[in-house]
């Protein structure tokens, strides 16, 4: 049985591994289904938001995209509709260039897959 759930739902930092999940166990599947990135402040300059896979380096980097808190170069809101799969211990982790300003919700659906 399929349940989804919310895998992720705070503020981006500059620090990947404190923006995680963790695919709970060989037992489980998860699939990402969507992530939504949303810049807080208009007086910022644009971020880039990085989406990592089993680690943090160049290699493990996933998805790369500008946010802009204001709107005007880049989106204020983007929507990544990228399924990602996780099994085992997968983990995904998340973050932004500078500053703490860009919120992220990760939702997904966990399967038992004993």
């Amino acid at each position: 049985m399929l349940i989804p759930k919310t895998l992720i739902s705070t503020a981006l930092t500059t620090v990947a591994s404190a923006t995680s999940y963790t695919n709970t166990s060989s037992a489980y599947r998860t699939i990402v289904t969507s992530v939504i990135l949303t810049g807080q402040s208009g007086t910022t300059t644009s971020r880039k938001v990085t989406l990592y896979k089993n680690g943090t380096s160049a290699g493990n980097e996933r998805i790369n995209i500008d946010i802009d808190p204001t709107g005007i170069v880049y989106p204020k809101t983007v929507t990544i509709d990228t399924p990602i799969v996780l099994t085992t211990t997968d983990v995904i982790y998340a973050k932004q260039d500078a500053g703490a300003d860009v919120n992220i919700e990760v939702s997904g659906t966990e399967e038992d897959i004993t």
